[in-house]
């Protein structure tokens, strides 16, 4: 019968739980990314909505929440970049390691327009949304360095 010294055995568990460790880590830096992509996502709506208001202070309310107008065309956000979120209103893109919200106005049926748009709280009569298909673009970094950092001091200790 082969016997198994106990250094070898510490160092087996020991083993398996940087494995569990790390994976944990992986896990949740992925479910961090998804998270922040989603608020992205929802500031993008917010960001649509105060730009289809009449104020005519909407460069600065935009600012406020971390968007600006893109000066980008929306053609070359959508061949050149990576599609992360999509629904029937708009796509937002991974381009140049920045996120743009991307409207998509051709998709939308005429006759629901206004639905969407009263739905949205907007006066589909004062409202001209068409005008509105310049990309947003966020200025918020997503960075994952503070989380690099502390996942390495971590597996240095």
């Amino acid at each position: 019968m082969r016997s198994i010294s106990i250094v070898k055995l510490i160092t087996f568990f020991f083993f398996i739980a940087l494995i569990i460790v790390n994976s944990a880590f992986y896990i949740e830096s992925n479910r961090q990314i998804r998270d922040a992509e989603y608020f992205t996502y929802q500031r993008f709506m917010l960001g649509m909505r105060i730009r289809g208001q009449e104020d005519s202070g909407a460069t600065e309310q935009l600012k406020q929440i971390g968007l600006k107008n893109s000066e980008y065309d929306p053609n070359e956000i959508r061949q050149n970049g990576e599609k992360i979120f999509s629904d029937s209103y708009a796509d937002m893109i991974r381009y140049n390691k920045k996120l743009y919200f991307v409207p998509r106005f051709f998709s939308v049926d005429a006759k629901m327009l206004p639905r969407i748009m009263i739905a949205a709280g907007l006066d589909p009569l004062k409202n001209d949304i068409t005008t509105h298909e310049v990309p947003l673009e966020n200025l918020e970094e997503m960075s994952t360095i503070s989380f690099g950092l502390m996942l390495g001091s971590i597996l240095i200790s």
